[in-house]
């Protein structure tokens, strides 16, 4: 768990890939989840680990194929709660959630498995809704 504490100080590629590899070294299915869940949840005053967040899920799908899919499904769906809320004090939030998604498909190349259907339905609803 006290790599978990470090999460939100990893905005330099150095830390995030270090923060990487010593997660591989003593992941678990109880840490993975934990992970995943930290992952999904960021900060609302710390949009700046959107990017960071985004390639740490990028760099671990790479040896664990199931993380990509299962972090880019939890984003989809808070999206989709987000965009049913009308009020707007959720604004920030899906901001923040928008530019996590589109930060993901950067790195769709590598494997996260974002299905296109997905992303043109967040950017649909970005249109429409904002």
């Amino acid at each position: 768990q006290e790599i978990l504490a470090r999460l939100p100080e990893c905005l330099s590629c150095d830390a995030m890939d270090n923060f990487c590899i010593e997660f591989c070294t003593v992941s678990n299915k109880q840490s993975k989840a934990a992970l995943l869940k930290a992952l999904c949840f960021i900060p609302s005053n710390r949009m700046e680990l959107v990017p960071c967040y985004a390639r740490i899920v990028a760099t671990l799908s790479q040896v664990f194929d199931d993380f990509g899919p299962k972090v880019a499904g939890k984003l989809i769906g808070q999206f989709r709660y987000l965009v049913k809320s009308t009020s707007s004090h959720r604004l920030a939030s899906k901001i923040r959630n928008a530019r996590y998604i589109g930060e993901l498909v950067k790195f769709n190349r590598d494997g996260l498995g974002i299905p296109a259907e997905k992303v043109f339905y967040v950017l649909n609803s970005c249109f429409k809704n904002f």
